[in-house]
């Protein structure tokens, strides 16, 4: 396996863990636009690990070799498929100042991994139409000793939505900046990206 070098990361490296509530959340978005944000605008050496049930980054490697400035900034982040846990942990104790995993929203079958995490993030939705799998998700992983330190996002909210969740089961969900291309970062959304970065 490929070891990078780096001067960034003081011997610790960080496992970002992403799952979603449910399909079609924005989960693979929001991992692909921190990794490029950490590697590109941060300047770390990021790995990005897909265990998604669908393999999407295979699917963007076929596509972003046709374009040309999206693929060298992709090419900045090395990207692993559908490791075991052998492999997980070697990717994990190489040289990477972050390590980004893509649970897709399968966590009942990889939630041995996600809990391996030093940051455990959850997308939802807080549409009307989609908030019960937020409340499903929470349901199932209340039990878990550490899911009071896990982050929420949601890249559309709604504000009794929000409510809802607090007074309801104590949850805080923070805002996904609206990101329409993750590698083509605005100001504005890289000072959200930063704000964000410096919270996990």
């Amino acid at each position: 396996m490929k070891k990078i070098r780096s001067q960034n990361n003081g011997g610790k490296c960080r496992v970002i863990g992403i799952v979603g509530t449910g399909h079609g959340v924005g989960t693979t978005h929001f991992c692909l636009t921190l990794a490029v944000f950490f590697a590109c605008v941060r300047g770390n050496a990021v790995s990005f690990i897909d265990l998604s049930e669908n393999n999407s980054i295979r699917q963007a490697g076929n596509v972003l070799a046709n374009f040309s400035r999206e693929l060298k900034s992709f090419s900045r982040i090395n990207t692993f498929r559908q490791c075991n846990i052998s492999e997980l942990a070697e990717i994990i104790s190489s040289n990477y100042d972050i390590v980004i995993i893509d649970f897709g929203s399968s966590i009942v079958q990889r939630k041995a991994q996600f809990l391996m995490c030093s940051t455990k993030l959850v997308v939802g939705s807080l549409s009307w139409w989609k908030i019960h799998e937020v409340v499903n998700f929470y349901a199932k992983m209340s039990c878990e000793k550490s899911v009071g330190n896990w982050k929420f996002y949601a890249c559309f909210r709604t504000e009794s939505g929000m409510k809802y969740l607090k007074k309801n089961f104590g949850m805080d969900v923070h805002q996904i900046p609206f990101v329409p291309d993750p590698f083509s970062l605005s100001g504005e959304i890289m000072d959200d990206l930063w704000e964000i970065s410096e919270n996990l």
